[in-house]
């Protein structure tokens, strides 16, 4: 499986290796992550930010979000669409995509460049440790070579069908940004309409009209796929580092059963613990940007699906098919991808608590006589259980209850966002 993980971040470093760097990048030659620091390196990634994202795309949407409250606290109740155009649903709509794509973006690049270190340390380190278990796991099999028949692994197809589609996520993303802003501008719903719509020169001057309309073709294209290239590496950094922790964890497991006699030595008990504490070591030194970050992705991702649920029920006489059939195909993807993370990181407790209570009570332990010495080791080491915190101020642990929680809430919020609109 971590071949196939390696194969996607390649993929994708290799894609957007032509477009400006990011804080956070991909080396495919190591397979290890890179924090980018200087920066001269950072130029490009600073302006797709500023310029394209923030100050073309997201501010202005913003500005159509407090203009039409104004209109609201005017007219006493939200504007109808022929009370003011900058109300219909596609307005709204495209308020929301451009908030969470340019928005959420540019969050995240400010957020990378000042954590990309601590970020790349985690990763490198599960990484390191990863490799190391896989070494070790290899000695096992020359040692037991006599007993157990070595078998070639090969990557399941399924697992290799869904790497050789989730490769081909960047394409998808570069290519549909031109066809999407494309959509938006000839619909008026890009943000350059809502500021120049009040300058009387947009109004009467064809030549006027027809270089904003450009002038905002080029912006909204470059904003989209910098956000796409932030956002989806966002994502796979979000869902590889929580396969990686819980697979170290079962390769540590596994390590310990593999040794079997041999886990009575001194050196072996040791090594042993040392390989679960660098896995605590690594997120104590990074949880509160880490739980931060993922707090702020899993907000995100809720507001997303219940705009993507809303569009796939309400807008389906609005959208054209080619659009609007993107609404239902997203929103699925979004919440498989997130209950895929969710019961990963999950499991840590409890795959950890059930591992660390079967080496303190190892008969083996016991008939060998070292059971004494490593069961205080093992009295003092505590199960993987991460948090949803704002900084250090922990707010829900991250567990089974949290993610039935959380997939209530988002049938909440859908609900009540339809009722109020009824």
């Amino acid at each position: 499986m971590a071949d196939v993980i390696f194969k996607v971040a390649g993929s994708y470093a290799k894609i957007y290796k032509r477009f400006s760097r990011l804080p956070i990048e991909f080396d495919s030659k190591t397979n290890r992550l890179i924090a980018v620091t200087e920066i001269k390196d950072l130029l490009g990634c600073i302006f797709g930010c500023v310029v394209s994202m923030a100050v073309c795309a997201w501010m202005p949407k913003l500005a159509q979000l407090l203009y039409l409250i104004y209109r609201s606290l005017q007219l006493g109740h939200f504007p109808t669409t022929a009370e003011e155009p900058f109300a219909s649903p596609m307005q709204l709509l495209s308020i929301a995509i451009i908030t969470f794509g340019s928005g959420g973006g540019t969050v995240i690049t400010v957020f990378s460049c000042i954590f990309n270190v601590d970020l790349v340390e985690l990763m490198n380190g599960l990484l390191n440790l990863e490799e190391d278990l896989v070494r070790r796991g290899i000695e096992m099999e020359e040692i037991n070579k006599n007993k157990f028949k070595h078998k070639k692994r090969k990557i399941p197809t399924v697992k290799k069908l869904i790497g050789d589609f989730v490769s081909l996520l960047p394409f998808f993303v570069i290519y549909m940004a031109p066809a999407l802003s494309i959509f938006g501008v000839y619909n008026e719903l890009d943000s350059f309409h809502f500021v120049f719509n009040w300058w009387p020169a947009y109004q009467h001057s064809g030549m006027v009209r027809l270089g904003v309309k450009l002038s905002s073709f080029i912006f909204v294209t470059l904003s989209a796929i910098s956000a796409g290239q932030i956002l989806l590496g966002m994502g796979y950094m979000f869902v590889l580092t929580a396969w990686i922790i819980f697979h170290n964890i079962c390769l540590i497991d596994l390590d310990c059963k593999q040794r079997g006699d041999l886990i009575v030595a001194r050196k072996e008990l040791r090594a042993i613990v040392v390989l679960y504490n660098r896995i605590v070591l690594l997120l104590l030194n990074v949880a509160p940007p880490l739980y931060s970050v993922t707090l702020f992705m899993l907000v995100s991702c809720a507001v997303v699906i219940v705009v993507l649920s809303l569009m796939s029920i309400k807008m389906h006489g609005i959208l054209p098919w080619n659009i609007y059939i993107l609404g239902p195909f997203f929103s699925l993807g979004f919440i498989i991808v997130l209950n895929t993370v969710l019961k990963c990181a999950s499991s840590y407790q409890v795959r950890t608590k059930d591992m660390l209570h079967r080496w303190k009570n190892d008969t083996q332990l016991v008939a060998s006589g070292a059971q004494k010495e490593h069961s205080r080791r093992v009295a003092a080491m505590r199960p993987i259980l991460l948090y949803i915190a704002v900084w250090r101020t922990n707010i829900f642990p991250v567990d089974i209850k949290f993610m039935c929680d959380y997939n209530a809430f988002l049938v909440d919020g859908t609900i009540a966002v339809l009722l109020a609109d009824e």
